[in-house]
């Protein structure tokens, strides 16, 4: 029998764990009432009162692709495929109206175009003969529509593919309804096969051409003699015929027909100077524009003048558009190559220039004082070039007298002066020779007009007031080494051997007058 004591231990136990769980759940009783906890509770607003808005049902969403850009599918990424049709003969019921073709695949779409009739074709040639649009059909009776005239439309013709002749396609066409009398039809030829043949948007501009008897027959002797050209005759010329090319790859055109037993026409699918995409065509010279060769020189000089508003007084100011051949020629490695704001060979300056080139001190380091290559002007030779009305090129010096002339000249009248306050230092900056300073020059032309290049101050400059002198900055300077003995501003030194020289030897014109005669 259990002891009296642990009973009653396990009595109070029991008592002491009561007693806590009763005390636990009235403290949470009481905190849940605490009036300062009611008090952080926030009023209700009798105006607002939010409803409980129900959620949206959402759904999972596939992004579409991106259209493809028309620019890359242009886009040439290889060499594109080229297949001129081969030498073939066959026949076409010409048909009488055009049914636009049905939906064929896609590689046949690729291969003919899209654009051409379901009915008509010439065997496997890509041609097509229907009714032309203009012309053909006999008088309308009433109640019914014009029918084909079957003397002037043919209902069937040959078709002769001569194959690829230099950068055309040329055809042969004739009768063969038996029908002596010449006709007329429309020549649907596709050129979708061979459109990348060749560049400059030319398939663009294919059209037909009429050829006559004498080319065929020209071709035939030309093929026969082993690629040896024949002569051509006189008046033996291609007829353009009107032509409808959208760039879709098919080229149409009403087509005369050779009537049956005759010599079969011929034409050729062939590249004119214009299409859709531009004119490839040769830019004629403008009759306002001059040109001319410079005889044994062989500069060729051209000229577009531009319309200028009158002078208030004295000669008006003459600007043109100037290209000369020889200012091309003489560059080099060793010179300023840069081309002009207009493009090489052109310039558009009012009046013209004079230039001098001069060596890269990197390339003259032999037998001077000057022995490291470094990015500066050395001088060279004493040379010139000239821009000046249309015409340009060299200014040669005679060696015995020291007078400049061009080197294709005309008359005019070329000196070289000095004395002009342009920046320019000449000699004058080791005391060599002082009155080299301000080197400037003078042409005049056979009407005794006078151009001055790099005088800076115009006449009347020392007696206007200082407000209103302007100088005209018609010479650049840089510093040029003259690192050999004899040379404009030589010294014992390199770094010594430096004097502002016109740059990049370029003088501009200052001033236009006129002596007297």
């Amino acid at each position: 029998m259990p002891a009296p004591h642990s009973s009653l231990r396990r009595r109070l136990r029991r008592f002491s764990h009561a007693a806590l769980t009763i005390f636990v759940a009235f403290s949470l009783v009481v905190s849940s009432h605490d009036p300062a906890a009611a008090a952080n509770t926030k009023p209700v607003d009798p105006v607002f009162q939010p409803k409980k808005e129900k959620s949206v049902p959402v759904a999972k969403v596939k992004p579409k692709p991106l259209p493809t850009d028309p620019g890359a599918q242009l886009a040439v990424k290889k060499t594109p495929t080229v297949a001129w049709p081969a030498a073939a003969t066959a026949q076409a019921q010409v048909a009488t109206s055009v049914v636009p073709a049905a939906k064929g695949s896609a590689a046949a779409r690729k291969t003919l175009a899209a654009q051409v009739p379901a009915t008509g074709r010439a065997g496997d040639l890509p041609v097509w003969v229907t009714a032309p649009a203009a012309g053909g059909k006999l008088p309308a009776v009433a109640g019914k529509a014009a029918a084909v005239d079957p003397q002037v439309v043919p209902s069937s013709v040959r078709v002769e593919n001569l194959g690829r002749k230099g950068n055309a396609l040329w055809l042969r066409v004739a009768r063969t309804d038996g029908v002596e009398k010449a006709g007329k039809v429309q020549l649907q030829v596709s050129y979708q096969q061979f459109r990348n043949a060749f560049g400059g948007d030319w398939a663009s501009r294919l059209q037909l051409v009429g050829l006559p008897a004498c080319a065929v027959a020209n071709q035939a002797q030309y093929e026969a003699g082993g690629g040896k050209a024949a002569a051509v005759p006189s008046g033996c010329t291609p007829t353009m015929l009107p032509s409808h090319n959208d760039g879709s790859g098919v080229v149409t055109a009403d087509v005369p027909v050779a009537a049956d037993g005759a010599a079969p026409t011929a034409f050729a699918l062939a590249a004119g100077p214009s299409g859709g995409a531009g004119n490839f065509g040769a830019t004629s010279l403008s009759p306002s524009a001059t040109w001319s060769v410079g005889g044994s020189s062989g500069d060729f000089n051209w000229q577009y003048p531009m319309e200028m508003p009158p002078a208030i007084g004295g000669p008006s100011a003459k600007v043109s558009l100037e290209y000369s051949s020889g200012g091309v020629d003489g560059r080099t490695s060793t010179t300023n190559n840069q081309p002009s704001w207009v493009g090489e060979g052109f310039e558009l300056t009012p009046g013209g220039s004079v230039e001098r080139r001069y060596a890269s001190c990197a390339q003259d380091t032999t037998g001077n004082n000057g022995t490291k290559a470094v990015g500066d002007q050395c001088w060279k030779t004493d040379n010139a070039t000239f821009t000046l009305n249309g015409k340009g090129g060299e200014l040669v010096k005679d060696d015995k007298t020291g007078v400049w002339h061009m080197k294709g000249d005309d008359g005019t009248t070329v000196t070289r002066l000095t004395g002009a306050p342009n920046g320019d230092d000449g000699a004058a900056a080791n005391g060599s020779n002082p009155g080299d300073k301000g080197e400037y020059w003078v042409f005049t032309t056979k009407d005794g007009t006078k151009y001055y290049f790099g005088l800076n101050h115009l006449p009347g400059y020392d007696s206007a007031p200082s407000d209103t002198k302007r100088e005209t900055k018609s010479t650049f300077t840089l510093p040029v080494f003259g690192n050999n003995a004899g040379e404009p501003c030589n010294k014992p030194a390199f770094a010594d051997s430096s004097c502002m020289q016109a740059y990049p030897g370029t003088w501009t014109t200052s001033w236009t007058g006129t002596t007297t005669r």
